[in-house]
Formats: C-alpha cells, structure tokens, sequence
C-alpha cells in the first residue's frame, strides 16, 4: 500500500473531512437548563460555518454517589394529594407493613427495594419497621437532634417532616395517608401524601398538618413538600425536625433552622435532598461514524462539510446504564472559488518514533502554504517534513493554501507510531523443570513470541507468561537461553527482542548436630555440617554467635531471656543454589536454670518484735532450708516466710545472721545459699503529763511528753488519741478542747527515730463536767399595757442551784430566785429580752434568753350625762380611751338632727348646737361613735347622753 493510500485510510479511520474557506466566525450558544429529578442532557442550537473550527456544549445532569447529600430551596410543585393506595388508616403512632418500590433506590451508600411509612411522615428503609404494626411503635417523642442513634426506628429514614400528628382524629377533617407511583421508566416517582391529619393532642386536633414525600428513579434525589405544617406548642414543646439521616444515626442533612429543638411552621415549601458523592457517569462527544472525539461537556470542532456531532450520557444506576443522546450540527456553506479553483488536498504520514514526518499538498497554481499543528508546529513549504519524529507529533495538522481572493483549508492527521519493546524478565536458576515465564511486550508492539530451547511451553510460546519445560538435555548441561519477539507492527517500525538466561541447579543436606543441654551461664558449641551447593549459616535465639553465625562451629551464649525460658531452638540452613530451596536443621539447646537464694536485706527489729522472714528461692530450686540463730522459725526453718523469734541472748546482743539454702536440683546446676542480719533496737517509754483534768466544759487542756527513746535515738513521731471520737494530735505538747461532758481515756503512740513504737493509755484521765440546763417561761404572753407584771417560772434542769436574772429593762435580779414576778413600765408598749443565767454544784453555768412583750390595750368609755353651765366641772361631754387610731362621734336631737360632729378623741361637745349656735336644752340626745382600734379592728358605739343645768 502507498502512503496516499494509508493517509487516506487514516483520515477515513477519524472521520476528519475538508475544511471550507473561513467565512463568518459563529460561536456555539451554550443551553443551561433548571436541575431536574431525573438525568438530562442539552446540547447548544445548530451553528452556522463557512470555514474553521467552532466551540459545540453540552449542559448535563448525571447521577451521583449517595454517600453524602446537600439540601436546597426548591419551587413548591408538589403531585396531587389524596390519590393512590391508602395505608395507615386512622392508626397513631406506628408503621406500615413493607411496601415494595418498583424500582431500585439508593440511600446513603445503600440501594433498597422496599420501604415502610411511619404515621408521624415518615418514610423508613429499616425494614424490622415493618414487623412492628401497633400503635407505639412510630416514635413520637422528639428530645434530641439528628444525627443521632436513638430512638432506634428513626434511623435510616426520610423526616417529611417527622412531627407528632395524629391519623386517628376525624373530627376536623378526613385524614389520608396514600402512596402511589407516577411517570415512566427510567425517570419515575414514588409518592407518599400525609393530607388533613390532625397533629396531636385535643388542644391542637385542629391543627391540621399536609405534606409528601417524593423519591426519584436514577437520580436518587428525595423532595419533600408541606404544604401545610402548623406550630402546636402544647405538645412535645412543638419539635420538628426536617430531614435525612443514615442507619447508624452518626450523618444526616436538616433543612436550615428546622432540627430540635427548634420551634417552626411551613406553608406551601418546597426542599430538595441531592446526592453530591463522586460522579457515576461517564460523557462523550461522537463525531460521525461513532468516534469519540471529547469527554468534556465543551469542545472545538473543524469541519469542512455539514457535520452532525452527538453527545451522550451513560449514567451507571442500581438498574443498569441509562444513556441519553442529543445531537448537534455544524452547517458549512462552501466558499466563493468561483473563477479560479483554490480545491486541494494535503497527506499526512505515518512513522516510527525517530523517524521523518512527510507533509504533503496537492499543487495549486499560484499558492502559498501555511502549515499548523501541534506543539506550535508552523511552515510555509508546500511539502514540510518533520525529522526524528516523537509521540508528541502525533494529532492534526492544518494546510490552508491562498491565491489571490481565494483560500481553501485542510487538514491531515499523523501518527507517530512509538518503538516495539520487548522484556524477557531476567536471568534466572532453578532447580525445578518448569518456570513460569514473564515476558511483556510495549511499544506499537501487540503481541510476542518465544524461540529457542528445546523444551516445550505451555499453552503456546505465543503466551507471554507460559510455563516452559526443560528438556533432559537441558537439565544435564544446567543451562538454556530463551528469546522472546514482538510481532512486525505497522508502519516503519521493526520487531524487537531480548534474550532470558535460565541456569539449573540441583540441591543441598545440612546438619544441625544433636541437642544439648547446658546449666544457665554456660555456652554450646555447634557443630554443623553441610552438603552440596550453596552455603550455610545459624539462626534463631536472642544469643550471640562467635566468631559469628556463618561457622558451622560456632560457640553459642545463650541470651538471659532465653535462660529464664529454659531452652532455644537454633536452626542450620543452607542457602541452596540459585532458586533452588535451601535445607535447614533444628537443634534444640536445654537450659537448665540456676538455682537461686534470696534470705532477703538486713533488717532492723525493735525488741520483743517477731521477725517475718522473706526468703525467696528460684531457678531449677523448689525447696529452701533457713540455718543459724539460737532462736525458734515458726512453722518451721523450711517455710521461706516463717516468723523468727529470736533468743533473749541476741536481743542483748543486738544482732543475729540467718541463712537460706537451696534444695539440690536435679541436672548440672548445684544449690545456692544467701544470708541475711537482723539488728535489734530499744523501745521507747511513753508517759505524758496534763495541766487541767477537770473542769466545765469547753475544757481546753495543754499536754506535755516525757517519753524517753532507747539509747541514741530520739522520738521521731507522735500520736495522740483524746478519746472523744475527734481528730488527735501529732505533734509533741498538744492542746485539745473538750467540748461534751464525760470521762476520757488519754493515749500516746511514740515513734522513735529507729522506728520502734510504744503506746500508754491512761483511763479515765480527763472529766468534763456536766453543763447545767437553763429554762424559763412566762405569763401572761404576751402582755399588754393593762397588767405588765410578768410572772418567771424556772424550767431550769435539777442540779441548779443558783439563777440570776436581767429583765431586760434596766432591772437585775440575782438574789437566788428560782421564780420572780417583775413589772415593766405601763405607758407605752415595749419588747424586753429576759435573761436567765443558772450555775450548778460543780461551778458550770448556762444562760438563756427570752423576748418578753408588752403589748398596746384598748379601752372605750362613753358619760351618761353632762352640765354644760360653765362652772368648770362636766362642762363637755366626750368619750375616753386608750389604744385609739381613728375616731368619729356624733350627736343627734330627739327629731334626728345631727347637732354636733366630732373627729378625733380632743373634739368635744360644750352643750351647744353645732358647737357655737344657741343653747342645746335640757334633753336626752343620741350620740354614736365609729373608730379603729392599735389592732386595726373597727367599732361602733350608739349611746344617750342626758344634759343637765
């Protein structure tokens, strides 16, 4: 075939045709359409072209993952309400059986064919919701925010909104809850309406709430319509929550401002859920003939004849692929050659990298070229070429020729084809017969062949990773060379080779020597051996190795982690030759453990002290034995923590030496001793001293330490215990207060500085005595200004025998009465404290107080009679009294005319009518009084009065 032939083939291959004379530049419109609930595409309106390339869009909506959703504001377009199959009928509070969806829905992360609708507006993919269909099983309460895992049956669902609404109420409305299934495959709709329910509780039955519930095939958006949610603040604090949340309540989306707690309404609302996980389709542009030509939704094109593109969509769905198309043309109106034909056509090439690029144009007279392409390529000559050509050449270049008034474009595409290669995987040695190949071929190269040996491959030696068999002969001479070729590929480019080397080789035996046993400290020497190819060397244990690890006859020292185990495995291995598999040996080393003895540190004993011993045996030992002193081990000297008393004689001496002694293990290791001394020290004397002993309480005592520590030590610490159940003392020469009445028990605990100590508990060595009760009543109480003698009646407890009194006035009484009467003064009221102070035999006092009262009285009196003649003797009539606050008097003649009226107790009546008229006479007249009393309590008098001359 000629070059013409392969460029014209090539340009058929991607469909690029001749490009027109550039006449007008048109640019594409790009069409952006609202988001919908099922996928779409929209591709820009037909462009006009004279010549030259032009940008065509497309405007897409593709599905994506459920992994994560955003909310938005959406137009309140909801499907009818009060259509479709009805569930829940006038049932609270619970959930339906399952329903089965016709087609697959994704919800976070999981695709489901079933849901179930809760009466509360809810729509649920947990499907043990549907096992429970009794009222209580829809939880009402709402008492947190989502996201969150409790209640239970909320999670992995849908809130439209989730409130408490009741479907069993008819008495305002005809409550309907319904679901149905609206469109077509693959953009239909499942529907669910909650219409007219009343939300709960008999304060707010009339509340009615209408909302739905919108899921959508492929796109797996949820939309969520109320038309009507009202506020009903009287239940469950008014909380609503709008949104999604996941099956374990740890994600969710809410409608801004509608989660708990917060209290909200909506009318006529409109909110859409929108999957915004990773994109799951895929887009292309097709040029004629189905070549792809772009993935992005805008691109350029360069047609030279009218030229119809499409763009499609594949969107990857739980129901398979969905794909849409929608085309595009690109109108091209040939240019205006009329006189003079400018009609050419340029060839591109084809070649291997490194090779020359030849561009070639058909001859028009007069022309001149202009050569583009890519990487900026630009020239002039009518037949460019290209040298040492690389994959970065390859793509479309334009030739445009121009003669006066006149130009024509074309444009020729070029291949750059890249080297074949070949990889036969590197040498390798083996033991076995076969060998997995590993050949890989690269470049223009698409396929490759094995040659050489005369073993055998399987499948084919056209498999790059067959298994190849050696034949005997091959085995015998312990080598054979294999080739693998890439086929011949296209163009100008040549096969390529490489050559694998494959060396076999046979095995190895290898000694580890026998096992050992050794006593811990002790080291092993090796003895290894080995046979055949290959080289050999120790592993295993924590130890060390010396010279070192590569010496079948090394000497090994045991680590002190594998001593304390008790033994170590050392394996002996052999490398092998090439692939081939080394051998190995195990030699197991017993470590026979130490015995150890312990009799534990010095110690130092005060006198009289038993010694627990903490002897402690270890290693291979099991049993110890204590020896030495002249004193008693009790159980016995073979209990390790036996108690040790020791002897009179070496508490004189002050010292003792005991020693521990293993038992004789078993095995190379022998027993093991250790020794331990014990000094003795002198107790302290405690005695202690007092100031006061006795007294009333508060007793406060001061006392004094004279304990004596033992010779060269002093009193380190001190503990004081003062019997009354309070906090003691630590300090030498303590004051404590005794505040209840009692007899005491005093004991000191005194620590010396060798940390011996000694207690003394004197009893009986403080009393407090008994605090006499002081008490008193009175009578009257209260009292008022009319009898202010008070009488005193000792309450006081029986062991008193002095009282002294203050009555709070001024006035004292100590003269030894039990039960005085005392007067306070009788002119204006007053409250007194009384104070009562009492003593007893052992001198101990009490005191009491009391708040005496002398209250206001209130008296009223009234004459039968007056003689208002100016002689200086009942010459006014008025009443009298004592405890008055307010005062009316009035006085009428015998026909009810009021003559004289009176306000207070200083206006009184001299006999005369209304006060200054003439002389009222000798009559008998009514009079009343109306006043209020200190205690606010009104009264009303009615009386006669005679007059007199």
């Amino acid at each position: 075939m000629n070059k013409h032939s392969k460029i014209s083939n090539l340009k058929s291959q991607y469909s690029h045709l001749f490009v027109l004379l550039l006449c007008i530049t048109l640019s594409s419109q790009v069409i952006f359409a609202q988001s919908s609930s099922c996928p779409n595409l929209t591709v820009g309106p037909d462009a006009n072209l004279c010549s030259g390339c032009t940008s065509i869009s497309a405007t897409l909506q593709g599905t994506k993952a459920t992994t994560s959703y955003s909310v938005s504001t959406v137009p309140y377009t909801p499907f009818p309400f009060n259509t479709g199959t009805s569930v829940l009928l006038g049932i609270d509070d619970t959930w339906s059986s399952a329903i089965t969806i016709p087609f697959c829905f994704e919800f976070y992360g999981s695709t489901y064919t079933q849901c179930v609708i809760g009466s509360n507006v809810l729509l649920s993919f947990d499907m043990t919701n549907a096992t429970c269909n009794t009222v209580g099983c829809n939880t009402w309460s709402i008492n947190s925010a989502i996201p969150s895992s409790s209640p239970a049956d909320l999670t992995n669902c849908i809130m439209g909104p989730w409130h408490d609404i009741d479907p069993s109420v008819s008495s305002y409305s005809t409550p309907v809850i319904k679901w149905k299934v609206q469109g077509t495959a693959p953009c239909r709709s499942f529907v669910v309406s909650w219409t007219d329910v009343s939300m709960y509780s008999s304060s707010c039955n009339s509340q009615l709430a209408t909302s739905q519930i919108v899921l959508y095939e492929t796109t797996n958006n949820i939309e969520i319509f109320i038309k009507d949610k009202p506020l009903c603040t009287g239940w469950n604090s008014g909380a609503a929550i709008e949104g999604i949340q996941n099956s374990s309540g740890t994600q969710a989306v809410v409608v801004p401002g509608r989660n708990y707690p917060t209290q909200w309404s909506a009318t006529n609302d409109g909110k859409r859920f929108t999957p915004t996980g990773a994109p799951q389709y895929t887009f292309t542009w097709y040029a004629p003939g189905n070549v792809a030509i772009g993935t992005t939704p805008t691109i350029s094109v360069c047609p030279i004849t009218t030229t119809t593109y499409t763009a499609t969509i594949v969107n990857n769905t739980c129901n398979g692929p969905i794909t849409f198309s929608s085309p595009v043309t690109v109108n091209i109106t040939p240019p205006p050659c009329t006189s003079v034909s400018c009609s050419f056509s340029g060839i591109g090439d084809t070649v291997c990298a490194g090779g020359t690029i030849s561009l070639t144009a058909s001859t028009v007279t007069n022309a001149t070229y202009l050569w583009t392409g890519p990487n900026g390529y630009t020239s002039t000559l009518q037949n460019p070429t290209v040298t040492n050509g690389t994959l970065a050449h390859t793509g479309w270049y334009i030739v445009k020729d121009s003669i006066p008034g006149c130009s024509y474009t074309d444009s020729v595409f070029v291949l750059v084809i890249p080297p074949p290669t070949a990889n036969a995987g590197p040498d390798q040695t083996i033991c076995s017969s076969t060998l997995t190949l590993a050949g890989s071929i690269g470049g223009a190269a698409t396929t490759g062949t094995w040659t050489g040996g005369a073993g055998t491959y399987t499948p084919n030696n056209t498999t790059l990773n067959c298994t190849y068999t050696l034949s005997s002969f091959e085995i015998s001479s312990g080598n054979v060379t294999l080739t693998l070729t890439t086929n011949d590929p296209p163009g100008s480019c040549i096969a390529a080779n490489d050559q694998m080397q494959i060396t076999y080789s046979s095995g190895s035996s290898i000694s580890a020597g026998p096992d050992q046993s050794i006593c811990a400290g002790n080291t092993v020497a090796l003895s290894g051996s080995v046979s055949g190819s290959g080289t050999a060397s120790w592993s295993g244990g924590s130890g060390t190795y010396s010279p070192d690890n590569t010496n079948a006859t090394a000497v090994y020292t045991p680590s002190i982690t594998e001593e304390a185990a008790g033994s170590v495995s050392l394996i002996f291995s052999s490398t092998g030759g090439g692939s081939c598999p080394g051998a190995n040996d195990i030699m197991e080393i017993t470590i026979g453990q130490l015995p150890t003895a312990n009799a534990g540190s010095t110690q130092f004993v005060c006198a009289g002290t038993g010694i627990t011993l903490a002897g402690a045996i270890g290693g291979s030992a099991t049993s110890g034995t204590w020896s030495g002193g002249n004193g008693t081990y009790s159980p016995d000297n073979t209990t390790l923590n036996a108690v040790y008393t020791a002897s009179p004689a070496e508490f004189t001496a002050g010292t003792v030496t005991l020693t521990l002694t293993t038992n004789d293990p078993a095995g190379p290791c022998s027993f093991s001793t250790s020794t331990v001394n014990f000094k003795f020290y002198e107790n302290p004397t405690v005695d202690f001293t007092i100031d006061t002993s006795t007294g009333c309480p508060i007793l406060c005592s001061n006392f004094t330490d004279v304990t004596v520590a033992g010779v060269g030590f002093t009193i380190a610490s001190w503990n004081w215990n003062f019997g009354d159940g309070g906090p003691g003392a630590d300090v030498q020469n303590p004051s404590h207060c005794f505040s209840t009445s009692g007899v005491y028990n005093i004991t000191l605990t005194a620590t010396s500085s060798n940390g011996c100590v000694s207690s003394l508990t004197k009893p009986n060595f403080v009393e407090v005595f008994n605090v006499p009760v002081a008490a008193f009543t009175t009578t009257p109480d209260p009292a008022s200004l009319l009898d202010p003698a008070i009488n005193f009646n000792d309450q006081s407890s029986s062991d008193v025998n002095y009282w002294s009194w203050d009555f709070g006035d001024t006035t004292t009484l100590a003269s030894n009465v039990s039960d005085p009467i005392h007067g306070y003064p009788n002119l204006v009221p007053g409250t007194y404290i009384a104070t009562l102070i009492v003593h007893n035999s052992d001198g101990c006092y009490n005191t009491i107080a009391h708040q005496i009262v002398i209250g206001p009285a209130f008296t009223f009196f009234m004459p039968t009679a007056f003689s208002p003649n100016s002689n200086g003797v009942n010459d006014q009539f008025f009443g009298s009294g004592i405890g008055i606050t307010k005062y009316d008097m009035l006085i009428f003649d015998r026909w009810g005319d009021m003559i004289f009226h009176g306000k207070d107790l200083n206006e009184k009546w001299n006999g005369k009518a209304n006060k200054i008229g003439d002389d009222a006479q000798i009559d008998v007249y009514v009079w009343k009084v109306e006043l209020t009393d200190v205690f606010n309590k009104k009264h009303s008098f009615i009386g006669t009065v005679t007059l007199v001359k």
